[in-house]
């Protein structure tokens, strides 16, 4: 069994844990996005042949006129509503769920077409038969009654595209389903101008021209149906379909009730002048319905159930409602502006005395975004009666403020009665569905948002009261940036409770990891194949003491590449460019900043100058250094249209601060896109290529541990004259970054453990508050003389150091971190190069190291005793020492040494810009 058949078996416990919570965070969130923006296509369109429509008809219309139109469209709503019967969710069930055969699905498309077809049959006879009674009832006079029968036309050829879109939403054809019904807009629009602009056909004209729209339609797709399915009727499919969509039909009226009927009651209780007027605001200040709202109820049915199957859903859930209410708040703030310079600039100046309708009418549309979260526990616990019951309160309650508030205040009591509605839906739903499925959406900080938002709305209000155009632009925009900057604030403000990350990975096979021996005319065959070749490595750190990319960089020097590495200095006194060792190193230089608030911009800038520097510099390939320079080398390869290299230097996030982790799911999200379209992806251990696989969907890994370049050593004593040790010390050392991560205060309590002439030594360097806790509890346990402190030595000499201990340590808590417990940490070879055994934790990937080569031991816990015992233990036994100093003596010469690891960097860059090797090269 190879070293990773062991690593799989393992790591393969650990991993269950974390499919559920990163899949939950990341994929069901960056597929809910996707959808969303797909179906955006048509949901922005739309709104934008609106807004042109609009102001065309009121410009041509008289606001009585236009007030009988919006009365009209109201009507249509509600009489389409009750005519389609439910038949648009009731479709959705049977075709997807109810009957599965291709021939069951036909005849459920056939039996819905038929049932539209006869409910609007029905319709035309009974509204022809009542046109007069029902002109003089709405339209105050019995001589609109053709007005009536247009509208009942509307109303058939509406029921009758119901098929065609439902279908296209069935199989998922969104690009279809948006052109459809951006099509149908734009033949609608051309209606219009012909009708009403050019005929003159006033009214009737506009109705005409949306039943032009859908007549198209049903033209286009309905005769295809036909074709495709016949026209034939199943009573159980109609029995299912009614059954399923009758009782949906309340609903449809009580959203009538919420969003339309305020325009026939203002048609009733004021006047239709006054309806025209509030319907051009109404419809500007429900534009973030359109846009945004649109989408999200298309998309989020299926993402929630997806979110709801993972472990943290109720985290995920609140994290998503959080931005998202911010977003629908600023897109309300944006929005209320932008619409009312629309109607100042493009319609009639009788229209702008409702302009106070449109941003109450936003804030309206931000409640039922809301409304949306706060139905999740309904929708999971299967009690969605509830909704009926929700918008049925919200209904009646609008209702009743109408009729109190539009005889006193008209416009404005019906906008204020739609806020309060929306409200008292938002409300219910939250309060009852706390009980049946608890989430913390953080109402605090939403209000928090809001309230700022309406101060600073009207603060800016006031201000560009008889202003020009450019000053009141100029006021507006600023507003929306500052308040933009308040949500930003808010949304990144810490919660109470951080939210614990996962602890476990999955698994998926790696293959190919280990290194093989070559003859001469292999290795010249091979450093040859990419002469010429130009690499270009990022890291966001100083590459003075980092070896690994040093190391990388010299071994593609070597194979005839020219590298170039952009790193981030701290250190000005150094120059721009430098070469060494044959590396062209780039410095960057960040301008750092001691105000918070500012940080983050200065990092977007760092980001967009390394891209330019990326770019700047000639390149076939880009090589990232950990995940922190991916994004500036992804964005440069994808300009460039050159390959990308991705190097893990440890699991991605597994260290991540509290303040950045509430954002996971956002880096989780780019990484899974990013990851898969790497042209290779390189990793320092075999448990972290197989969470990279499992997670991110990156490609084969290619494994290069960090093997230093091999050097024969031998024994010697500056520890102990450094340190004034007789020859009888035993030394047990750790060498490496002293920083909190690496359990060093078990070694200093373990040091009480330990016979008098043990000392512990800690080498490398030190992390300013580390080094003060370690010194502290040094004194504190009074171990002055068994615990000793030594700065870093230059990384030439290192190894001389280390070949004047005993023992080596790696005793990190497997706990800590994924990336802990899967390293495999530089010190561990330099140990084995030196001659030292080595005492480790219970790591994954140094445990399966120390077992296949024979050169060290596990300690069972990190219990200062247990370490203890465990140094005196492997100390005392001097035979086994010296078989494990000489197994790691022979396995540093023979495998583990950079001489025989570098091969599989270059053969990656070979796979990816030359031929591929042939089998025997390759054997």
């Amino acid at each position: 069994m190879n070293i990773l058949e062991k690593q799989r078996l393992t790591t393969m416990e650990a991993l269950p844990l974390v499919l559920e919570q990163s899949e939950g965070q990341v994929s069901e969130m960056w597929r809910f996005i996707k959808s969303s923006g797909v179906y955006a296509l048509a949901s922005v369109v739309t709104p934008f042949i609106s807004l042109l429509l609009a102001p065309f008809l009121t410009h041509i219309l008289s606001t009585t006129d236009y007030g009988i139109l919006t009365l009209l469209n109201t009507i249509i709503g509600l009489v389409a509503g009750v005519t389609q019967l439910g038949m648009g969710a009731a479709f959705f069930r049977a075709y997807n769920y109810d009957y599965t055969t291709q021939s069951e699905k036909r005849c459920v498309i056939s039996t819905m077409t038929v049932l539209l077809f006869l409910s609007s049959l029905l319709t035309i006879i009974g509204t022809v038969s009542a046109a007069p009674f029902l002109a003089s009832h709405l339209l105050q006079h019995a001589s609109q009654s053709r007005l009536i029968i247009i509208a009942a036309g509307v109303i058939c050829v509406q029921n009758l595209a119901v098929p065609s879109f439902a279908w296209l939403r069935a199989e998922s054809r969104a690009l279809f389903y948006s052109l459809l019904s951006i099509g149908n807009m734009l033949t609608m629009l051309l209606a219009n101008i012909v009708l009403v602009g050019f005929l003159h056909q006033g009214i009737a004209g506009s109705l005409l021209a949306t039943g032009v729209g859908y007549s198209c339609v049903v033209l286009f797709t309905l005769s295809m149906i036909i074709f495709r399915v016949g026209i034939r009727v199943r009573l159980d499919i109609a029995h299912n379909l009614l059954g399923f969509g009758m009782p949906l039909i309340i609903s449809v009226v009580s959203y009538w009730i919420l969003q339309l009927s305020d325009r026939y009651l203002l048609s009733r209780l004021s006047s239709l002048a006054e309806t025209a007027r509030y319907g051009v605001a109404y419809t500007l200040g429900t534009v973030i319905s359109v846009v945004i709202m649109g989408p999200f109820t298309l998309a989020w049915p299926k993402t929630m159930f997806s979110i709801a199957r993972s472990k943290n859903a109720a985290h995920i859930f609140q994290m998503v409602f959080r931005w998202f209410g911010l977003f629908l708040l600023l897109s309300a703030f944006s929005l209320s502006s932008l619409g009312i310079l629309l109607l100042h600039w493009f319609f009639p100046v009788t229209y702008s005395s409702a302009a106070f309708v449109i941003p109450i009418v936003s804030v309206s549309i931000v409640f039922y975004g809301i409304y949306h979260f706060f139905m999740i526990g309904a929708n999971i616990q299967r009690k969605t009666w509830m909704n009926s019951v929700f918008t049925t309160l919200a209904a009646v309650a609008n209702l009743l403020l109408n009729l109190c508030l539009i005889p006193r205040y008209g416009a404005m009591g019906a906008a204020l009665s739609t806020l309060i509605a929306y409200i008292v839906l938002a409300l219910s739903a939250y309060i009852v569905n706390q009980k049946i499925y608890p989430i913390a959406f953080e109402m605090g900080r939403f209000v928090l948002a809001l309230l700022p938002g309406v101060a600073l709305y009207l603060g800016s209000s006031l201000l560009v009261r008889r202003q020009g155009i450019y000053l009141t632009v100029g006021i507006d925009s600023l507003s929306v940036m500052l308040y933009a900057l308040i949500l930003l604030v808010v949304g990144l403000f810490p919660a109470k409770a951080q939210h614990a990350s996962y602890k476990a990975s999955r698994d998926v096979a790696l293959s190919k990891y280990q290194p093989v021996d070559m003859s001469a005319d292999e290795v010249f065959q091979q450093q040859t194949l990419l002469v010429g070749r130009q690499i270009v490595m990022h890291i966001r750190g100083s590459v003075r003491s980092d070896m690994r990319v040093l190391r990388e960089a010299t071994a593609l020097v070597q194979a005839g590449c020219t590298v170039t590495i952009v790193d981030i200095e701290g250190v000005r006194t150094c120059p721009a460019h430098e070469v060494r060792m044959g590396i062209h190193i780039e410095h960057l230089f960040p301008i750092q900043s001691m105000w918070p608030l500012l940080r983050t911009p200065f990092k977007v800038r760092l980001l967009l100058y390394s891209v330019y520097r990326l770019l700047t510099i000639r390149a076939d390939a880009y090589h990232a250094h950990d995940i922190s320079a991916l994004p500036a080398c992804y964005i440069a390869a994808r300009l460039r249209q050159k390959a990308l290299i991705f190097d893990a230097h440890e699991l991605p996030m597994s260290n991540m601060s509290p303040h950045w982790r509430r954002f996971s799911w956002i880096f989780k999200g780019l990484l899974t896109h990013i990851l898969p379209r790497c042209a290779g992806v390189i990793t320092v251990s075999p448990p972290i290529g197989q969470a990279l696989c499992a997670l991110y969907h990156a490609p084969e890994i290619t494994l290069v541990r960090n093997f230093p370049t091999y050097q024969e050593v031998t024994r010697s004593d500056r520890l102990r004259q450094r340190l004034g040790l007789g020859p009888e010390a035993r030394i047990v050392l750790y060498q490496g970054n002293i920083q909190a991560d690496r359990s060093l205060e078990m070694l200093v309590m373990a040091a009480p453990f330990l016979k008098p002439d043990t000392v512990i030594v800690l080498l490398g360097w030190a992390d300013e508050a580390t080094r003060q806790q370690l010194d502290d509890l040094i004194a504190r346990e009074e171990m002055q003389e068994h615990v000793k402190i030594l700065p870093a030595v230059p990384y030439e000499e290192l190894l001389q150091w280390t070949a004047s201990a005993d023992i080596g340590l790696v005793l990190f808590s497997p706990d800590y971190s994924l990336s802990i417990r899967w390293c495999l940490p530089n010190k561990l070879f330099e140990y084995l190069m030196a001659g030292l055994p080595v005492l480790a934790s219970s790591l994954d990937a140094v445990e399966a190291m120390l077992r296949d080569y024979e050169v060290g031991q596990i300690v069972p816990s990190l219990s200062p005793a247990e370490i203890g015992v465990a140094i005196e233990a492997m100390l005392a036994d001097r035979t086994t020492l010296e078989r494990m100093r000489a197994n790691a003596l022979s396995a540093a010469r023979r495998d583990l040494c950079w001489e025989q690891e570098q091969w599989q960097v270059v053969r990656l860059y070979q796979s990816i810009l030359c031929c591929p090797l042939s089998s025997s090269s390759l054997s």
